[in-house]
């Protein structure tokens, strides 16, 4: 027996529009991959700075100032990028939380990684993030699409965590 799908609000997608969806899709993957090898080479060198100047707090305050002055010099070039005061004055309480989660990922990252090691960091950051990610998104809490845990969900969560786990104790 053929199913048939039917979808309330949506036009018809044409063969067009869904392959540069699927390309557009595969370019995002690329650039999230990229972004998380970025984070591995930030807990190394972070560390590194941590190790010259000695102090955690001092080394992430310092690695801030420069993202701090990377954005700031793009928003120079980009006017059109800065938000209104209108827009500054509906961010939810919660939505200022990031840059204390920034602070919190980079000076536990230069703490952790000289005692387990880059990948070790790394592995359990990932495994952290990815059931914390599961949870957001099956509640939606933050005001993120609802997406449901499901089987295959909870099946890719608990890999992640258990290669996390295999890397600490496989010294």
């Amino acid at each position: 027996m053929a199913r048939v799908r039917l979808t309330i609000g949506r036009p018809p997608v044409s063969n067009e529009q869904r392959n540069s969806k699927g390309i557009m899709n595969y370019l995002y993957i690329v650039l999230a991959l990229m972004a998380g090898a970025g984070m591995a080479i930030q807990i190394a060198v972070n560390t590194k700075l941590r190790m010259v100047v000695g102090k955690p707090m001092a080394a992430t305050l310092l690695s801030f100032t420069i993202g701090w002055l990377v954005c700031f010099t793009y928003l120079l070039f980009r006017s059109s990028d800065w938000p209104s005061r209108e827009a500054m004055r509906t961010v939810p309480w919660w939505g200022w939380l990031g840059g204390v989660l920034g602070v919190f990922y980079i000076w536990t990252s230069v703490i952790v990684s000289p005692r387990l090691g880059i990948a070790i960091t790394f592995a359990l950051i990932i495994a952290g993030q990815t059931a914390a990610a599961m949870i957001i998104d099956h509640y939606g809490l933050f005001g993120v699409q609802i997406r449901n845990i499901s089987q295959e969900r909870i099946l890719g969560v608990l890999l992640v965590v258990s290669g996390g786990l295999v890397l600490a104790f496989a010294r």
